[in-house]
């Protein structure tokens, strides 16, 4: 019988299920849960210990004798310190250990209740990796514990070797072990860079095995064109789905989701995921529901990012490899090679169209933000850097090229500083597309000397229009105020301070006449078109563009 406490039950299964087989245990009763149930299961030896100094030590020996991570246990308080002089010692033989620390609730730390202190971090800098597995009953906190023991179970095991530290809070009662058996966890692997060769060969097989693959691309910056052409050509044997931050060709998933069945049978299988961020919450939700798909990242440096919550694969390598193999591969091997499920190829590829053919010939907006992002993205053929938020959801809608955004934290702050100075070091205009709250927040970026031939087309429809959809929001007598920011703002003011060209649309006519203006190439000093539109008309739009078929 095994401890009932969750975090418990999934710490002991990942740890059998990443292949640890030897765990020190120290005396003490807040760790005697972990202590229990590391003994009573039959994957892992336990080699008691009493002295918490000795202990780190003994399971460097472990490691150096097996040449796999041991671990070892101890209760909390100062009992963790006494571990810092092995840990130093097995990181800088690149021999890591794992430290599990029991420890009391975050409420009682600081309490002056007995064996408490700050553990969180305690052995830095000698770990790599420091988590704590909170105590929690429902289906995110379960998938959150079980993706911070395999982040740092994967990090002992990179190419380092360094220690790390896994802390667990455990509440009263300490006792209760009613559990009959650990809970089925999902272990994430690492795969090192050590043969690239090697890996490369294990993917494709996994491709061509699967049926059903597919290769979704977060965001990409500083991808040559071959690459793009590589794409472009792979994707006719299997979805490759990325968006305008990612691909020359991008898909736009919120309006090709919206009109996709909810069949099992077009699901993919397998997918290998690479790159930084997605925009599409309608993609993000729609693999994170597939949950019988495989899912494998590409991620150099080992780094994994579990964006689906089904990761099971981290592979270090730059997705630029695979692509280039993949394309090779298809061009020996002819059509079909990867999937050998025709109508999934198809169906994808049907909705696909029909999105594109929505967006471009059925759907005609009225004078809004839409509107004024399509009219520009017909104007444009090469990239433009969009604002977060309504901008770049716009963007990945209307574009057919590849853009730019601060996607990293996905802030409002700076997009239009980043842009300033891409302009500068071009030395050719640069377009930016914004929100009234973005472009007012980083108005000092014109301020800066050098901006370049920047180009600006605002967005003004005086506040946070995003927000206007959220469902629920509508209810509270602060949101037009105090969460959206409404405002009667102008950059008419900034633009003649900053002494950049001002120019104002306030209907479709005088959108056309102020981007036939904005793409004039003669002039040098920076220009904002500012588009005002009507919240409500710009959700209405929206709308209308999603529901069509």
């Amino acid at each position: 019988m095994y401890s009932k406490k969750d975090n418990i039950g999934t710490l002991t299964a990942l740890l059998a299920g990443h292949g640890i087989r030897h765990v020190v245990v120290c005396p003490g009763s807040r760790n005697a849960p972990l202590v229990h149930n590391f003994s009573v299961c039959e994957d892992l030896q336990c080699h008691p210990v009493t002295d918490e100094r000795c202990a780190g030590f003994f399971a460097l020996g472990l490691t150096l004798a097996t040449g796999e991570p041991a671990a070892v246990c101890v209760t909390s308080g100062s009992a963790l310190l006494n571990l810092a002089p092995a840990v130093a010692e097995a990181t800088l033989q690149h021999q890591g250990i794992i430290v599990i620390s029991a420890d009391r609730p975050a409420a009682w730390i600081g309490q002056q209740d007995g064996q408490t202190m700050p553990q969180q971090d305690a052995l830095r800098p000698f770990t790599a990796c420091s988590v704590t597995l909170p105590e929690t009953e429902d289906a995110e906190g379960r998938w959150y514990v079980n993706r911070l023991v395999n982040e740092a179970l994967m990090k002992v095991r990179s190419e380092a070797r360094p220690s790390v530290h896994i802390n667990v809070p455990i509440s009263e009662p300490l006792f209760d072990f009613s559990r009959e058996k650990l809970p089925e966890e999902r272990a994430i692997r690492y795969v090192p860079s050590v043969c690239q060769e090697a890996m490369l060969t294990r993917i494709v097989g996994r491709l061509t095995a699967s049926g059903r693959p597919m290769i979704v691309l977060g965001q990409l910056d500083g991808m040559p064109a071959d690459f793009q052409t590589s794409v472009e050509r792979l994707s006719r044997q299997l979805p490759v789905w990325g968006e305008s931050l990612s691909l020359a060709r991008p898909i736009p998933f919120d309006k090709m989701l919206a009109l996709a069945d909810e069949k099992d049978d077009y699901r993919p299988q397998l997918v290998i995921y690479a790159g930084g961020t997605l925009v599409s919450k309608a993609l993000k939700t729609y693999l994170r529901e597939c949950g019988d798909t495989e899912f494998i990242e590409l991620s150099p440096g080992g780094e994994p990012h579990d964006t689906f919550r089904h990761l099971t694969e981290v592979y270090d390598m730059d997705v630029r490899k695979l692509i280039d193999r993949l394309d090779r591969l298809a061009s020996q091997q002819g059509a079909q090679y990867f999937s050998s499920d025709r109508e999934y190829l198809s169906y994808w590829s049907e909705q696909e169209e029909r999105a594109e053919n929505i967006i471009r010939n059925k759907f005609r907006p009225g004078y809004s933000q839409a509107m004024a992002v399509r009219m520009l993205e017909d104007f444009r053929t090469g990239e433009v850097h969009y604002a977060n938020s309504n901008a770049i959801r716009l963007g990945n809608l209307f574009s057919r090229h590849k853009n730019h955004c601060n996607r990293g934290i996905n802030g409002i702050d700076g997009c239009i500083s980043t842009a300033a100075g891409y302009a500068a070091a071009s030395g050719k205009p640069e377009y930016c597309v914004t929100g009234d709250l973005s472009f007012f927040y980083d108005s000092n970026a014109l301020w800066q000397p050098g901006p370049g031939r920047l180009r600006i087309m605002l967005l003004n429809n005086g506040g946070g229009g995003i927000f206007r959809s959220l469902k629920g929001l509508e209810t509270s007598p602060v949101a037009l105020t105090s969460v959206a920011g409404r405002h009667q703002t102008s950059a008419e003011g900034i633009c003649k301070s900053y002494h950049a060209v001002y120019l104002k649309a306030t209907d479709e006519e005088s959108l056309r006449e102020g981007l036939d203006r904005l793409f004039e190439e003669s002039e040098d000093s920076v220009k904002v078109l500012e588009v005002f539109t009507d919240p409500e008309e710009d959700l209405r739009n929206m709308r209308q563009l999603l529901s069509m078929t």
